[in-house]
C-alpha cells in the first residue's frame, strides 16, 4: 500500500493507494492540531502494509510540514518504506494544468511557481489570477500520474523544503 501525506497548509491531506486504485482519501481542516489530526488518520491504515511514502516536504508551513516528516520518519525507522519527497507548488501547477500558481506565504507574500522556478511575490503585486485557494486535488493528481516516476529518499536525508518567505 502507499500512502499520500501533506501537512504543508492548512488542510491536512492523507490518500491510500495501490497500483491503479485509490483506497482511501482523507481530508480535513486543521486548527494548529496537525500532529493530532494526523495519527487520528493513520489509525484507519494498517501501517506494516505501507511501502511507499509520499510526502508533502515543502513548501509551506514550517510546523506543518515538520508533523508530516516527524510522521513519516517514525514510521520509516519500524518498517521498510521508500519515502518519495514532493514538492507542493509543482503538483499544484499539475493539478492546474501546467499554469503559474500562487500559493499563500503568510505575512502578505505568496510562492509564486511557474513550472520553472519559485519566487516569493508581495500579495499586491502578484495576478490575482494565479491564486489557488482550492486545497490539493489529489484524485486528479493521481490520474494525471503525479505520483510516478518520483525520487526515493533515505528518510535519514529526508529535510523540510522550506523557503522563508522574505522581502
Amino acid at each position: 500500500m502507499n500512502l499520500f501525506i501533506s501537512t504543508a497548509t492548512d488542510e491536512i491531506i492523507v490518500m491510500s493507494f495501490i497500483d491503479e486504485k485509490i483506497i482511501d482519501i482523507y481530508q480535513q481542516t486543521g486548527n494548529n492540531n496537525h500532529s493530532q489530526l494526523l495519527y487520528e488518520i493513520a489509525e484507519h491504515f494498517d501501517l506494516n502494509k505501507v511501502q511507499n511514502i509520499f510526502l508533502i516536504n515543502g513548501p509551506g508551513s514550517y510546523t506543518g510540514l515538520r508533523v508530516g516528516i516527524i510522521f513519516t520518519k517514525t514510521i520509516a525507522l519500524h518498517h521498510e518504506i521508500n519515502i518519495y519527497p514532493m514538492n507542493i507548488l509543482k503538483l499544484m501547477y499539475l493539478q492546474n494544468n501546467n499554469n503559474p500558481i500562487g500559493l499563500d506565504a503568510r505575512g502578505k507574500k505568496y510562492f509564486y511557481y511557474d513550472g520553472d522556478k519559485t519566487t516569493i511575490v508581495l500579495a499586491k503585486d502578484l495576478n490575482k489570477d494565479v491564486i489557488l485557494d482550492e486545497p490539493l486535488n489529489v484524485k486528479k493528481l493521481y490520474e494525471i500520474g503525479a505520483f510516478k516516476n518520483q525520487e526515493v529518499v533515505n528518510y535519514e536525508n529526508l529535510n523540510v523544503n522550506y523557503e522563508k518567505p522574505a522581502l
